[in-house]
């Protein structure tokens, strides 16, 4: 499946519940058209309205970050007009590590930052 966002807000939301937290897996292809010199979201993964585990851009627009809902993690600076595969693995109950891989490489590490 692809699916392509925009800065309108665009985003797709599962609308069932996910099983009780344990290892989950998310991972796409993701690029930054324009530097917007501002954060960017391109997965969440969230209970009860709250983030558990964010990545985004930082707020230069092409800063590479995991939020975990208490703070972030900084990883690679991303170019706009490349493609990026980007992976995250949560392990735990919500407040477990989180990997993130940036095209196979890992960049990221830290943590759920809440309960699930």
């Amino acid at each position: 499946m692809a699916i392509r966002t925009n800065a309108d807000a665009d985003s797709v939301t599962r609308t069932t519940n996910l099983p009780t937290w344990g290892t989950v897996t998310m991972m796409g292809w993701f690029q930054i058209v324009t530097d917007r010199n501002a954060n960017s979201s391109f997965m969440e993964l969230s209970t009860g309205g709250a983030a558990k585990c964010l990545i985004a851009t930082d707020t230069d627009g092409t800063t590479l970050e995991h939020w975990n809902g208490v703070g972030q993690t900084n990883g690679t600076n991303l170019t706009a007009g490349t493609w990026y595969h980007i992976a995250v693995v949560m392990n735990g109950t919500g407040t477990g590590d989180v990997t993130v891989y940036l095209n196979g490489v890992l960049d990221i590490t830290g943590n759920g930052g809440g309960t699930g």
